[in-house]
């Protein structure tokens, strides 16, 4: 009975113990929310600020989770300026032009985390187990700073558009292509907000929007054509049907652009080639090394083109999506005597 009536004390101490221990936990946690400051309790609510809290759980040394706590509020700083940048683009993002939608939603993500500047710290609180900062960044400075960068790259691009326009209409695809590609590339990061300059006293383009039509345009243009296709019958006599032929949709020879081979019938020395003044691609050096029919296909590198122009991986991904003509004969093994 004794042995039964000490264990029911030691019990009775254990969940005395347990309550008492609950309760001060529940002061304590109550406590700490008392003291926290009021951005913390409650997000701000002040449209001529976008406001960034950054939380995280003090692991490391210091500094790390201090810097770790600033990132943390400076991305969700640039989520409060993307979420606004979302629900504000212009009407060009709804037309999934040429794998424009995909592209401009890429760079409206990029574009907030790296044109962060003019934030501002605010406050800094920490707890036992987290440490929370607050970074804000007025309105108007951020559109101030944006509109800066904007103007500028609009100038620059503005200068490579109007000779782009030249370079088409004289059939110099191949630098035209280029600098459509340069104009994109210095203007992508304010596809959102629109970029239209002028480009006389009664002319204005959207260089953004027109760069990437006219980009397109000039890939879809491009055709590629074995020369007996437009050739007179003495050329292809002199000529022996042994070359390629890139043209536009009016057949004019166009020069410099670059072309990939595929060969079913054995390995190639040259798999690619470019195009000459008259248009004109040799055929690469063929082997037939079984008694049948093999075929050459031959196709307009759009990829390497957009490489050649740029080293911006989002453009380059856009354009590699685009499909470039391409032309297939078949080679005969009395074609290679």
């Amino acid at each position: 009975m004794h042995i039964a009536m000490r264990s029911s004390c030691f019990l009775i101490t254990i969940m005395l113990l347990a309550l008492l221990n609950s309760c001060g936990s529940s002061r304590k946690a109550e406590a700490e929310f008392a003291s926290q400051p009021e951005w913390l309790r409650s997000r701000p609510i002040d449209r001529q600020y976008y406001h960034g809290i950054g939380s995280v759980p003090k692991a490391g040394s210091p500094q790390l989770y201090r810097d770790r706590a600033r990132q943390a509020a400076l991305d969700d700083l640039a989520a409060q300026i993307r979420t606004q940048l979302t629900s504000t683009t212009t009407v060009y993002q709804a037309e999934d032009r040429f794998g424009a939608r995909e592209f401009l939603q890429s760079r409206i993500e990029t574009v907030t985390n790296e044109h962060l500047e003019g934030y501002e710290f605010v406050d800094r609180w920490e707890s036992a187990d987290y440490i929370h900062k607050y970074y804000r960044l007025s309105v108007s400075e951020y559109s101030y700073h944006q509109n800066r960068r904007r103007n500028e790259a609009l100038t620059s691009a503005r200068t490579r558009f109007e000779q782009a326009v030249i370079y088409e209409h004289t059939f110099n695809y191949a630098r035209a292509f280029s600098l459509y590609t340069e104009c994109l590339e210095l203007v992508k990061d304010y596809l959102h907000t629109g970029t239209t300059i002028a480009i006389t006293d009664d002319t204005s383009v959207d260089i953004g929007t027109e760069s990437l039509s006219r980009l397109h345009r000039i890939s879809r243009s491009l055709n590629i054509k074995t020369e007996t296709e437009s050739a007179t019958d003495r050329q292809r006599t002199e000529q022996n049907n042994r070359h390629f032929i890139i043209v536009n949709e009016d057949d004019q020879p166009i020069a410099d652009i670059p072309v990939r081979f595929d060969y079913t019938g054995s390995y190639l020395s040259r798999n690619r080639a470019v195009s000459n003044q008259q248009g004109l691609i040799a055929f690469p050096e063929l082997r037939t090394i079984r008694d049948r029919s093999e075929r050459l296909t031959a196709t307009i590198d759009l990829r390497l083109m957009v490489r050649q122009a740029t080293s911006d991986l989002e453009i380059r991904r856009m354009v590699e999506n685009w499909q470039g003509a391409s032309t297939e004969i078949v080679i005969t093994a009395g074609d290679n005597n």
